[in-house]
């Protein structure tokens, strides 16, 4: 499926870690990673394909068959949801 396509790329993307990181940056990545993975399916797909694949609003909305103004909405739900999940002095419980 696309959703499946998207998480290997992603895991791909995510991987590909240079050397000399820190213990603390290396448990960042650890936590970001699982909270982009647990994000809702579309936005989850939205995040990805912005931040990872590099595309923009515009050529997510075309390639998802949605509009611009869904992709904003879905990135916006998926910054929220993981800076709930990220964020150092996070009261929501995960």
């Amino acid at each position: 499926s696309r959703r499946t396509a998207v998480r290997v790329r992603h895991r791909e993307l995510a991987s590909k870690d240079p050397l000399g990181r820190t213990v603390e940056d290396h448990e960042l990545r650890i936590l970001i990673q699982r909270a982009v993975e647990d994000l809702e399916a579309p936005q989850y797909e939205v995040f990805v394909l912005s931040r990872f694949e590099g595309l923009q609003y515009k050529e997510i909305a075309e390639r998802l068959g949605i509009s611009p103004k869904t992709v904003e909405w879905r990135m916006a739900r998926a910054l929220k949801a993981l800076r709930l999940r990220v964020s150092p002095d996070r009261s929501v419980p995960s």
